[in-house]
């Protein structure tokens, strides 16, 4: 059917404006949950960003309140329609919101009082920082629009835990940068030949790296070896207890570039994701698990509630009980012993990452979420006040 002059002008005054975000992060931007929400938000709409590369969180917060604030009085923000606060978004938004009555997506990601009080156990509770903490998250469930997460487990945890059963949160998948984790043609293995196991993290509790040293403790007769890559909070106990055990079947090697990395994963039959058992590690899927997927790499994590939002044991990934070495041996000493079908398993896990978590995907969920504060209704149904 041929449109006249009059039906084309008439659908171009139909066509709805390209919605203004602004885009705020206490991270830099080549942290992996920025950039990716960074990529998502300038492919899809006219984005001004406030970032800092500055190497501590007090400094780039400052960096990033200044630049936003200079552009406020400005008149440069007049335009935008809805505040995007990245990763992490609660020790920022009380500023923010303070100057800021349009409507605000905070990606809360995880909870700063679970981290810090339960999962690393860092402060108490009742102490002050553990209030102060607890008040933040509490305060961005209540003055944000939309709160994105990173699992279904982590969004009813937050309307649970502080008690905003109304807050309105959505699960945004980690992903993984695919311009960094490519797809990675899979790896031969022989029957005689050793099976390289690799883990990269930051030695924080809920990874259970003392899990995985005690499975190489039981693979120490195995053509089996690992390599753990980082440090952080348990990598001194982690280290004495791999020295204790002798397992010269483990080397550690601190922290790599992504390159690195890269080059690491390439020479791996599988990469391992998370065996912690505080509750934490039961409502995370971890960055890793993400990057071993979008790699096409055999994974092997804890089975989870929140793994299961994603993963299917033997389907896309392997999956063993939380904090079991015994389990997690058996099942590498498996994936080694057959490893096409392990292979099998790890093109499924690329093909989810295509299809569910990819950075497409994140760009579809997002542009989605902000569409959804940003109709008239929206922003004025969903205020909510302390």
């Amino acid at each position: 059917m041929r449109l006249d002059d009059n039906s084309m002008h008439d659908r171009n005054d139909e066509e709805e404006p390209r919605i203004r975000v602004a885009f705020i992060a206490s991270r830099e931007s080549t942290y992996s949950r920025v950039a990716i929400l960074k990529q998502s938000l300038e492919s899809t709409f006219d984005v001004t960003f406030f970032l800092s590369e500055k190497k501590n969180y007090p400094t780039r917060i400052l960096s990033v309140y200044l630049q936003f604030l200079f552009a406020l009085l400005l008149g440069h923000l007049k335009n935008v329609d809805v505040l995007v606060v990245g990763f992490f978004a609660q020790p920022m938004l009380p500023m923010l919101r303070f100057f800021w009555r349009r409507p605000i997506i905070s990606d809360g990601y995880f909870s700063i009082f679970d981290t810090l009080v339960h999962d690393k156990a860092k402060v108490r509770s009742h102490s002050i920082i553990g209030k102060l903490c607890y008040w933040l998250d509490r305060y961005m469930l209540q003055n944000s629009d939309l709160v994105l997460t990173d699992t279904l487990e982590h969004v009813e945890f937050f309307k649970q835990s502080f008690n905003v059963p109304h807050a309105q949160v959505e699960r945004l998948w980690v992903s993984a940068q695919d311009t960094v984790f490519r797809y990675q043609s899979p790896l031969p293995l022989q029957k005689e030949e050793k099976c390289e196991v690799l883990f990269w993290g930051g030695f924080i509790p809920l990874q259970g790296v003392e899990v995985i040293i005690q499975a190489a403790h039981l693979l120490r007769d195995n053509a089996v070896h690992f390599t753990i890559v980082g440090s952080g909070q348990t990598f001194p106990s982690c280290k004495r207890l791999s020295q204790e055990l002798n397992t010269d079947n483990v080397s550690f090697i601190g922290w790599q570039t992504l390159e690195g990395l890269q080059e690491l994963a390439s020479k791996s039959h599988i990469i391992l994701g998370i065996f912690g058992t505080t509750n934490k590690a039961k409502r995370v899927i971890p960055n890793k698990a993400f990057q071993a997927i979008a790699l096409a790499k055999p994974l092997i994590t804890g089975d989870s509630p929140a793994s299961r939002e994603l993963f299917s044991n033997g389907y896309n990934a392997m999956l063993v009980p939380l904090g079991d070495p015994e389990a997690l041996a058996e099942r590498i000493k498996w994936a080694k012993d057959d490893y096409e079908k392990t292979l099998t398993i790890a093109q499924r896990g690329y093909s989810t990452f295509l299809e569910k978590a990819s950075p497409a995907r994140i760009q579809d969920l997002l542009s989605g979420y902000i569409q959804q504060v940003t109709r008239p209704s929206s922003s004025t149904a969903t205020r909510r006040t302390t």
